[in-house]
């Protein structure tokens, strides 16, 4: 897809607009139309009530004056007194009904005798279903009908007929007053919408274009707790990227300043002997051998670091607490003696066994006793120790040092990858500064923790968790791996 088809695509507010103005115009229109056939139908049933209630009324005339006279003859001249002189409501004639109905007169055949309005043309069908009969002595002499004065003979008359019209304006006057209504809320509530995605769509392409860390503004008060949490997610997210890069250029830095100095050393050497102004003898060979020991250690420990953090896989069997602390003490017999220092180990009581690859373990520890032996001065102590963990399923190892102790504020920074606590520390006696990252990535790999806390001596104790065994393998488990274990 092309910047083009990308740009010609509606916009998301737009589109929410639309959608919003859609839904409510059809919902306003629905209700409008309910209610004005609601209106209408209960309006019609009652004028047609009154209609036939007032046809009643004159009917009762009728029928006295048909006793009286015994035809209908004159009977235009009686419909004509219905509308003499003054009437109730404001109207003309005794009764009350309405001085504009139209009356009309049917004898006992349903010929049309009379009627009250005859330049309007009349239904004759509906007039005479909706008459009421005129009963003279008991015999039904006639039919009259009260009915609606329009031009069209049928239905409302005009006054009723105007009362709808107004009722008509105020149902449409009301659509469009809602209509309004429903435009504006729908604008506001697609911009609450539809702003911190716009907002995330620019951050997400000034991210993609190298600036890392561009966040969004956050969500404006009253935006729906799903786009308020997206919005969160894309900020951490973005400081993560920034975070990561800046890890990343630090770590190229370290590594090419790491890699500087022996690689100077071992030019400068090189230079100098090529030259003829040093001669390649015993003391100059091992100085240059050292250089090289070094660089094989540093890039040992970027694969180690590598592989701790995602390459290889664990394999997990039963250890002894016990003997993973005396193989961790035997490790360090030797540097200890020559130095003065005691190393003793200690498994405190009910430590259960361990369910961790003894292979990374041992890398864990001697990490860990190594750095212990940096800073541990001659004469002082070392100490390894095994329990139980405050973590449910996991036991804790601890290696404490009588050394000067990491301070509280780079306990978290000691981890990352060539820190040094010290910066004055020679590289050559400092190490590559990737131990204590590699014992990380290592116990992170089997779901434990590791952290450094002052000694209550105040040396340093890093102490890291490793998982307890709850049940043997099965044998056909215990089978298959030994089976794995042998294949070329």
């Amino acid at each position: 897809m092309n910047a083009y088809e990308t740009r010609s695509r509606p916009s998301l507010r737009r589109l929410l607009v639309v959608e919003f103005v859609l839904l409510a115009t059809a919902l306003v229109l629905l209700l409008g139309v309910a209610s004005y056939w609601a209106v209408v139908r209960s309006f019609r049933e009652y004028a047609f009530e009154q209609q036939g209630a007032w046809a009643s009324v004159i009917a009762s005339i009728l029928s006295q004056y048909y006793e009286t006279r015994g035809s209908w003859q004159g009977i235009e001249e009686v419909l004509r007194s219905l509308y003499a002189g003054p009437g109730p409501r404001g109207g003309r004639g005794p009764g009350p009904w309405h001085w504009r109905d139209r009356i009309v007169v049917f004898d006992a055949g349903g010929t049309l005798i009379a009627d009250t309005f005859p330049e309007y043309q009349l239904d004759k069908e509906a007039a005479v279903r909706q008459a009421v009969p005129v009963i003279s002595r008991g015999e039904r002499v006639g039919l009259v009908a009260v009915l609606g004065t329009s031009p069209a003979g049928r239905g409302l008359g005009e006054l009723e007929q105007a009362a709808v019209g107004r009722v008509l304006a105020a149902v449409v006057a009301t659509v469009l007053v809602s209509l309004a209504v429903a435009s504006l809320v729908a604008f506001r509530l697609s911009r609450r919408i539809a702003l911190p995605f716009e907002d995330l769509r620019d951050a997400a392409v000034r991210v993609s274009s190298g600036d890392l860390g561009a966040e969004v503004r956050l969500a404006p008060e009253g935006a729906p707790q799903e786009v308020a949490d997206l919005v969160a997610a894309f900020n951490s997210m973005s400081r993560d990227l920034r975070a990561s890069e800046e890890r990343k250029k630090a770590f190229l830095r370290d590594i090419s300043h790491e890699l500087r100095t022996p690689l100077t050393i071992l030019s400068g050497n090189l230079e100098a002997i090529g030259a003829g102004v040093i001669s390649p003898d015993e003391e100059t060979l091992k100085a240059m051998s050292r250089e090289v020991s070094r660089l094989e250690g540093l890039v040992r420990s970027l694969r180690d670091l590598d592989e701790a953090s995602e390459a290889y896989q664990l394999n997990p069997r039963a250890l002894s607490p016990v003997e993973v602390v005396e193989h961790a003490v035997s490790s360090i017999s030797g540097p200890c003696q020559s130095r003065g220092i005691t190393v003793k180990g200690y498994v405190k009581e009910g430590t259960g066994m361990l369910y961790a690859d003894p292979d990374r373990v041992r890398q864990v520890l001697s990490n860990l006793l190594s750095n212990a032996l940096r800073y541990t001065p001659d004469g002082g102590w070392i100490r390894v120790e095994a329990g139980s963990s405050e973590e449910e399923g996991m036991a804790r190892i601890t290696v404490t040092d009588s050394g000067p102790g990491v301070p509280e504020e780079e306990a978290d920074l000691v981890f990352q990858r060539f820190y040094r606590g010290d910066p004055s520390r020679a590289r050559s006696t400092g190490g590559s500064g990737l131990g204590l990252a590699i014992a990380k990535a290592i116990v992170q790999r089997w779901g434990g923790l590791i952290w450094v806390e002052r000694d209550e001596e105040g040396g340093a104790a890093f102490s890291f968790t490793v998982p307890l065994l709850k049940s043997l393998p099965s044998e056909n488990e215990a089978e298959h791996n030994a089976r794995r274990k042998l294949k070329p």
